[in-house]
């Protein structure tokens, strides 16, 4: 059994891949969960999952909804081998039939286990995501192994809390004889956590317009050239395309901006400029016609092809798409990028 920090717990029952959530505090977690054991499952074929959920704040209603949810966004073959489970007043509700007497022991010790280590703080957090969003960018655009210091550069972290990340990452990365390190494989398992990370480390904000006639995403994106801010990217949908033409992305989707801001007051004022008609929304109910993610990160990659337009790097994108809940085209896209690096290391 393996066990990492916050509120995550891993294991093996037999044919059973288990994923343990304990004190789950809304909806973001609980589809990081479903995602993490999407992931297991994927690549393991002849494998079967559990997702078990000792406490949660989200209502069982909810949690049942975003599990038909995932049902109808992911495989039919991948879905049909995970389960749901929920402990209610000490009991299992949703356990498979093939679960024996033994095998619940072995469960037993696995939920118990859960509860270890929650001191996993804010900072760590954050500083996590950085660090391997650097790695992933590196792993996926083959530019090669790095040093420890360099990782430091550009994660604008100090070399302990790097060497801690790195810990944390152990299992995924090479080390070279001349102690540089890079990613050994993508790690499907630490993504699904950073899609979850990414809604504290990233400040989101929405814009509508209420004027009856918007513009389309394509006129906003004509115009993004003359405003002359080399720290503000296209990312979402269009970033995606940018880095892979071929993604089927159906209907008129928004406008995802990543703005590269790392002190002092943030600055929006160029949301009014790309349209006077944009204006600020927290009702998620309103369609967004444009949507900022405000990174502090030192991490970012910018990408400037002809035309004075800039693209975020395709992690960036990747998290636009989970967050615009996105999910088939998200998978796309990274199963994309993964068989690109593929072709290009021959």
């Amino acid at each position: 059994m393996k066990t990492n920090r916050e509120n995550h717990t891993a294991g093996a029952i037999g044919r059973y891949i288990i994923e343990v959530r304990d004190t789950l505090a809304g909806a973001r977690e609980l589809r990081e969960a479903i995602l993490s054991l999407t992931y297991s499952l994927q690549k393991s074929p002849a494998r079967k999952g559990l997702l078990v959920i000792v406490s949660s704040r989200v209502t069982g209603e909810r949690i049942s909804s975003e599990w038909e949810d995932a049902r109808s966004v992911f495989r039919p073959e991948i879905m049909r081998r995970a389960h749901l489970v929920r402990i209610e007043q000490g009991k299992y509700i949703g356990l498979p039939t093939d679960f024996g007497k033994k095998a619940k022991e072995q469960l037993d010790n696995i939920v118990t286990a859960s509860k270890v280590g929650k001191d996993w703080n804010r900072r760590d957090r954050f500083s996590y995501f950085e660090i391997m969003r650097v790695l992933l960018v590196r792993w996926l655009n083959n530019e090669g192994p790095i040093t420890t210091r360099q990782v430091t550069i550009e994660s604008g972290y100090s070399y302990p809390t790097v060497a801690k990340a790195l810990q944390r990452l152990k299992r995924y990365l090479r080390r070279n004889p001349d102690r540089r390190i890079e990613l050994s494989r993508f790690p499907h398992e630490e993504w699904a956590r950073l899609i979850v990370l990414a809604e504290d480390a990233r400040e989101t904000r929405r814009y509508v317009d209420r004027s009856g006639n918007p513009r389309p995403a394509e006129s906003l994106i004509k115009r993004i050239s003359g405003l002359h801010r080399p720290n503000v990217a296209i990312g979402g949908v269009y970033g995606a395309k940018y880095h892979d033409p071929d993604l089927d992305i159906v209907g008129s989707p928004r406008l995802d901006l990543t703005l590269s801001h790392h002190h002092g007051q943030i600055d929006l004022e160029f949301v009014s400029r790309l349209d006077p008609a944009l204006e600020p929304s927290e009702d998620l109910s309103e369609p967004a016609v444009v949507v900022v993610h405000v990174s502090r990160g030192h991490g970012l990659q910018f990408s400037a092809p002809a035309k004075g337009l800039i693209f975020a790097d395709p992690i960036e994108c990747l998290l636009d798409l989970h967050e615009a809940r996105l999910e088939t085209q998200a998978a796309e896209f990274l199963a994309a990028l993964i068989r690109k690096k593929a072709r290009t290391n021959g």
